[in-house]
This record gives structure tokens, C-alpha cells and sequence, in this order.
């Protein structure tokens, strides 16, 4: 019987280990999107409607309150807006657009 084989006796024994992880491997995962956020939630907030007007929020409350673009508040009172209610908002500032660019074009 070969004594080497018997417990007790310490052996040196190196073992490799490989792990494969498929990329991209990321330790902190990006921060999702605004898009993601917003197909996530399923709704706009003011802050996401002021971004795509390229306003502020304040400018967009300010604008709501004065008529230029429907409200859209949910039941607690907060806005919510639709992808419809957003694309009516921007389909509005177009046209308040165009016709800032035609009022000043004529006083040239």
C-alpha cells in the first residue's frame, strides 16, 4: 500500500479556476435612461416634458397656468402627461413658434 496516499499526510495542491462572465460586465450598472425611466413609469413628469421643450419647469408650469398648454394632473394632483398629451404640447409650441418667427419676420 503506497503510504503517500493515506489522510493525514499534506499535500501541495494548486487548483486553477476559471470563471467566465459575459460581457459587458459592469460592477455598478448604469443608471437607467431618461427614455427607460419614462417607458417604465409609463407617464412624462413636468421635468421630462420641460427638457424635451428645451424650458425650464418653472416656464412650463408658468405657460400651463397661462393657457398656452393643457394641464394634465392625475387624481393627487400631480401632472402626469401622456405620450398624446406631450406630442399636443409640442405640436402647440410649433405653432406658437411659427408664429413668433412670422410676427417677427414682418417687423424686419
Amino acid at each position: 500500500m503506497d503510504r503517500g496516499s493515506h489522510f493525514g499526510e499534506h499535500h501541495n495542491l494548486l487548483i486553477s479556476l476559471q470563471l467566465r462572465i459575459d460581457p459587458p460586465y459592469l460592477k455598478c450598472p448604469k443608471p437607467p435612461t431618461d427614455e427607460e425611466m419614462i417607458r417604465a413609469r409609463g407617464y412624462y413628469r413636468s421635468g421630462d416634458v420641460a427638457r424635451s421643450l428645451g424650458i425650464t419647469p418653472k416656464t412650463l408650469r408658468d405657460r400651463i397656468k397661462a393657457g398656452v398648454y393643457p394641464d394634465a394632473k392625475d387624481n393627487k394632483g400631480k401632472r402626469r402627461f401622456s405620450e398624446e398629451e406631450v406630442r399636443r404640447i409640442i405640436r402647440t409650441e410649433e405653432t406658437r413658434m411659427k408664429r413668433v418667427k412670422d410676427i417677427s419676420s414682418c417687423m424686419a
